[in-house]
């Protein structure tokens, strides 16, 4: 009996890694330091890095979810996480 390998692909999905904020929009923001410390806490560090497999396709940001969180729906009603942290809204700036 002969094994065939199948070759599989990997896709690597590392949407809250990013940490830019365009100049553009930072200048918008009147509390910097809030901005940063949101910053600090909502970025997922390191797990681009963590998980950079040689081969696999990579799915990313350079862009911080502060600005657009790629996994939310466009209708907050379809979000399970709504009734429990941030939902999509304007920002008060």
């Amino acid at each position: 009996m002969t094994h065939q390998h199948e070759e599989l692909s990997l896709v690597i999905h590392t949407p809250h890694a990013g940490t830019t904020i365009p100049a553009s929009e930072r200048s918008t923001y009147t509390n910097l330091p809030a901005v940063d410390a949101e910053l600090s806490r909502l970025t997922d560090w390191f797990t681009d890095e963590l998980f950079a497999i040689d081969g696999a396709a990579v799915v990313s940001t350079p862009i911080s979810r502060l600005l657009v969180d790629v996994e939310r729906f466009i209708d907050d009603a379809l979000e399970p996480k709504a009734a429990v942290g941030p939902g999509v809204r304007s920002l008060s700036r």
